[in-house]
C-alpha cells in the first residue's frame, strides 16, 4: 500500500506552496475513514481521528519536491517537466496518507491522532484542531 503511494506522487511532484495535485491525492486516501479532514491553508492538508480520549499522537509530513529534471527513466518518473522528489517527500507524503489507513486496521488502534501534512512554508505548530 505505502509503495503504491509513494509511486503515485512520486509521478506528479509540486514545488513550494502550490501542491494541489498532491493535497487532492491524499484527501482521496482519507476521505474514506473516519476524520475531519481540512485545509488551514491551500497546501496543506489535515486529518483529525477523534476517538473521545485524553490523548493524541501526530504525524507530520512535508509534501514539495525540488525543481530538477528527473532523468531517472524510472516507469514512475516524475510527470511535470523540471520538479522531481529528489528529496524523499513522496515517502513522507505516501507515510502521511498510509499510516492513518495502517492505524485504522490494526486491533485496538482507536487512539486520536492528527496528520498534518504541508509545502514549503514553515506553519509547523500553528494548526488550530
Amino acid at each position: 500500500m505505502l509503495s503504491q503511494h509513494r509511486i503515485a506522487l512520486h509521478r506528479i511532484p509540486e514545488l513550494g506552496c502550490r501542491l494541489p495535485e498532491t493535497a487532492a491525492y491524499l484527501r482521496g486516501i482519507l476521505s474514506g475513514l473516519p476524520c475531519r479532514v481540512f485545509s488551514p491553508w491551500e497546501s496543506a492538508v489535515c486529518a483529525f481521528f477523534d476517538y473521545g480520549r485524553p490523548e493524541t499522537a501526530a504525524f507530520r509530513s512535508d509534501m514539495d519536491a525540488l525543481p530538477l529534471q528527473e532523468t531517472s527513466g524510472l516507469p514512475f518518473a516524475s510527470c511535470h517537466a523540471g520538479k522531481m522528489h529528489a528529496c524523499g517527500h513522496d515517502g513522507h507524503s505516501a507515510w502521511a496518507g498510509g499510516a492513518p489507513v495502517a492505524c485504522q486496521t490494526a486491533s485496538g488502534a482507536e487512539r486520536p491522532f492528527d496528520l498534518r501534512a504541508g509545502g514549503g512554508d514553515d506553519r509547523r505548530g500553528k494548526v488550530p484542531l
